[in-house]
């Protein structure tokens, strides 16, 4: 087997690899700053995104109460400097010759498997069975590029080339009229960098205050805008359409600081302080979270962003200390939750694009690696313990850890076993055929059922006046899709008739029907239901 070393995945690539990092870091820049068409709060100092989007709003309606916590370890964590394969010692000391945790430094696990005591603050949820591992995840031909990454795991799609999230694909099917609709609070709330797992094929829309008081303001003194009385015209209607948006984000800002203030801390949380020569106040966004949890906002989905595990260099002056605060601030998450009898209803998972070289380099890091474990947390867990094969490190020729879990697959487990999406639509949700869910990783209470419309539109065609809109019928039933203005004004009816099970497409021609650039929603009702997307036509 050939491997090949790609170009931007170690500091040795120069020029490449600080591109790598432009375009990565730029990113998110832009849309943490709003100008991506998204924005951010500040609670208490910590950067929140407070997401509107339709997809993130269906769980809010959802008659689960069960919680869903990610935490991005943004950079590509070290995993084997994470869980550490003891059994095979020997190879990883020779292998890592100064970045290894020492052996008398390491808390052992059991399974020939161990972390470093920095993280011992874990090792309660993992004695009382509330801390599961799963090794090797991944996907097949990681290319080792920041945001190629990042946007394989958001969107779910193996080419990078999906603009939307599969969670946010999900969330819209579950709230399918959120645009005319929105819901009255916000159901879903990323702490830190901004990132595609909430992305629709309709949006997002946040917005930027400085602090706790200055969303007080806002909740308070913000204006509830009349949509009554609107000039009766194109303008009338987008103003309408505007004002309407407006009142939804004063709710929810309104929403969160009422949250956030009926919500306390309890005594026995030891949040860590604030880590100063990174500037990182993870333990700050946990204990946000758990307040915001505690004061019932009804928020189902939570992303939190830990920055700096990029490690090429110095490792062991930065990692240690990351995987200290990690470790000491889900500590006190749980026990925060647990004080208030909430800590079985919340599963906190992480993420990362992707993992380390098994094989220090020359710097005393690790470059940009391929599988990596992921950490689940809490009472959700079914037992704790680890699941898949252990790390096989002994091939001095393997560069990577290979992988043995697509993370589809840890994705499909975790909408059907913890969000409670049926099993008939998963497929649909992430983009691909012939998942297969992990048995025993999640111990959670579903009972859902799926008989709504899958909706979406494709306008990836030579001619750019087509645009495909394509729906999926659970049962035979009348049809009615129409174009409608911004503002939610009916503009012509495309489809009104009985179509049958399964999966329909229409093609609508801009020219032909004489319409002009610009932005509209599609609406299809069926069933008595309406379900609204945003599309543009060029």
């Amino acid at each position: 087997m050939i491997f090949q070393h790609k170009k931007g995945k170690s500091l040795n690539n120069g020029e490449a690899h600080q591109q790598a990092h432009k375009a990565w870091s730029r990113r998110n820049f832009l849309s943490t700053m709003g100008l991506a068409g998204t924005g951010s709060l500040l609670l208490a100092g910590s950067s929140v995104k407070a997401f509107t989007s339709p997809l993130s709003s269906a769980l809010n309606n959802s008659s689960s109460d069960q919680i869903l916590v990610l935490i991005r370890l943004g950079g590509g964590n070290d995993s084997l400097n994470t869980i550490i394969p003891t059994y095979q010692y020997n190879h990883y000391n020779a292998r890592r010759p100064n970045i290894a945790i020492p052996e008398s430094d390491i808390v052992d696990l059991g399974e020939g498997m161990g972390m470093p005591n920095t993280m011992e603050s874990l090792l309660p949820l993992w004695q009382n069975g509330n801390m599961k591992v799963i090794h090797n995840v991944g996907y097949a031909n990681q290319n080792h590029s920041h945001f190629h990454s990042q946007k394989i795991w958001a969107s779910s799609d193996l080419s990078g080339a999906e603009g939307s999230g599969w969670m946010g694909r999900y969330l819209e099917n579950e709230f399918p009229d959120y645009l005319l609709n929105p819901p009255d609070s916000p159901p879903a709330i990323q702490v830190g960098a901004a990132n595609h797992i909430f992305n629709s094929s309709s949006g997002d829309a946040s917005f930027v205050v400085n602090d706790i008081s200055q969303l007080e303001q806002i909740g308070n003194s913000g204006e509830a805008f009349d949509l009554s009385n609107l000039p009766p015209c194109l303008y009338g209607e987008e103003l309408g359409f505007v004002r309407s948006m407006t009142n939804a984000t004063m709710s929810y800002s309104e929403a969160i600081y009422s949250a956030y203030n009926e919500g306390t801390t309890a005594p026995s949380a030891n949040y860590p302080e604030e880590v100063p020569w990174f500037n990182q106040f993870m333990g700050e966004k946990m204990k946000l979270v758990a307040r915001l949890i505690k004061g019932n906002i009804g928020t189902k989905v939570f992303m939190i962003d830990m920055p700096f595990f990029d490690t090429h260099e110095t490792q062991s002056g930065i990692h240690p200390y990351l995987m200290e605060d990690l470790a000491k601030s889900i500590s006190a998450f749980y026990d925060d939750l647990a004080a208030s009898n909430m800590d079985q209803k919340v599963l906190t998972m992480t993420l990362s694009e992707f993992g380390r070289e098994i094989d220090e380099n020359g710097s005393n890091g690790t470059d940009h690696g391929a599988a990596a474990s992921m950490l689940l947390f809490g009472g959700a867990v079914n037992g704790g313990g680890f699941v898949g094969t252990q790390p096989d490190i002994s091939d001095p020729n393997l560069p990577d850890l290979p992988y043995e879990f697509d993370f589809r697959n840890i994705y499909a487990t975790i909408l059907q076993d913890w969000l409670c999406v049926d099993s008939n639509i998963i497929d649909n949700m992430l983009l691909s055929q012939g998942l297969n869910p992990i048995s025993s990783i999640i111990n959670g209470s579903c009972a859902a059922s799926f008989s709504g419309v899958l909706l979406a539109h494709n306008t990836q065609k030579e001619n750019q006046h087509l645009i495909d809109i394509k729906y999926v019928m659970p049962n035979t039933a009348n049809v009615k899709i129409e174009l409608l203005s911004a503002s939610g004004q009916a503009i012509m009816t495309m489809v009104d008739t009985q179509k049958s099970a399964g999966t329909h497409v229409f093609t609508l021609d801009k020219q032909a029907q004489n319409i002009s650039s610009g932005d509209y929603l599609y609406r299809l009702q069926t069933n008595g239901q309406s379900y609204i997307r945003k599309v543009q036509l060029f």
